[in-house]
């Protein structure tokens, strides 16, 4: 299987991107690995199901997420840390979005590699925020701090 210094699930911060790595890994040692024999040893009931979740253009489905962790050699930790990167992506709301990236925050060896989307996750999550930038983007009006400091937001 794949070295542990060449697949490091803290690393990163999408799961589509995380299996798609580790799938040319898994490719660069094994050239005759495919998508389709990945996908059966998944127990997908389709290879295009699988290619269709390395592309980004559909969520990974929880039923599959033990297997994959299993089948990745992820120990609980790393498990704990790629299930909860699969609850970010499909986060309906920020409330629950914020949730789970906090809960990523608390991995120890994620602090190690430390993306700024999600240290910054806050500046996004405050309604005044996406006001002040989408008032910044008009080209009627120009952005005075004295006119924006007059705006009250009730929340």
């Amino acid at each position: 299987m794949l070295e542990p210094e060449k697949f490091n699930i803290f690393n990163y911060n999408s799961p589509d991107l995380a299996l798609r790595d580790y799938f040319n890994l898994r490719k660069e040692e094994n050239p005759l690995f495919s998508i389709r024999a990945w996908a059966k040893s998944l127990d997908f009931k389709s290879h295009s199901q699988l290619h269709q979740i390395l592309k980004g253009n559909k969520p990974l489905p929880k039923k599959y997420i033990g297997k994959i962790c299993e089948n990745m050699e992820l120990d609980s930790e790393e498990s704990s840390y790629f299930l909860t990167l699969v609850e970010v992506q499909r986060s309906k709301n920020i409330d629950e979005k914020s949730l789970y990236i906090n809960k990523l925050e608390s991995f120890k060896q994620y602090k190690k590699v430390g993306f700024e989307e999600v240290k910054e996750f806050h500046l996004v999550s405050d309604p005044l925020h996406f006001f002040i930038l989408e008032f910044s983007s008009l080209h009627t009006q120009k952005v005075d701090v004295d006119y924006l400091s007059l705006i009250h937001i009730s929340e």
